[in-house]
């Protein structure tokens, strides 16, 4: 009979330690959670108003190889921008640009313009340095396994000050879009 309560305690002395094992866990996580939430931004990050590109001129030069596009952009907002994502289409009906041509910057022709995480960057520097009313002219090495560009999308990027930290923003309610001129064959 003194065997039998002994093994009955025991099995309750692990299931003790079980029930504080999850209780710590949980403790815990709770712990993690509201401290790693501090983190997280609560309203996103925008330009503000006034930010505004306009694409000037663009040609697609399909007689070369690499194909050539040659894109004048002219900053026609308040104010500078640091640089811009550029995208496009191949097809004429395509509504959404996601062909991503930054990473076919010539920078033989374009020595000021840096890439950057997907964009063009007017300045190494990373400063909002296309002040309003200036225009930087750009050239892109097309590979022909792409085809023809039809539509050209360009969404300015800016530096903006929060909280004292220069961060980088996106100017998705600047977004411009352009159907490219392909010269003559």
């Amino acid at each position: 009979m003194l065997l039998k309560t002994r093994k009955s305690k025991k099995a309750v002395s692990v299931i003790i330690g079980y029930v504080l094992l999850i209780a710590f866990a949980v403790v815990i996580g709770g712990l993690t959670y509201t401290w790693i939430k501090t983190y997280v931004p609560i309203e996103g990050l925008e330009c503000q108003d006034g930010v505004s590109v306009f694409i000037k001129k663009s040609v697609f030069d399909i007689t070369t190889t690499p194909h050539q596009l040659n894109i004048t952009v002219k900053n026609t907002g308040r104010f500078s921008v640091a640089g811009y994502f550029i995208h496009a289409t191949n097809e004429s009906d395509q509504k959404l640009a996601t062909i991503d041509l930054s990473r076919y910057l010539n920078e033989g022709e374009s020595f000021e313009a840096t890439k950057l995480s997907n964009s063009i960057l007017f300045s190494p520097r990373g400063d909002n340095s296309l002040k309003s009313g200036e225009e930087r002219n750009h050239v892109f090495d097309i590979p022909s396994e792409l085809g023809i560009l039809h539509n050209l999308q360009i969404t300015p990027i800016r530096f903006e000050e929060v909280e004292n930290r220069n961060r980088f923003v996106s100017c998705v309610n600047s977004r411009t879009e352009q159907v490219i001129f392909n010269a003559p064959i």
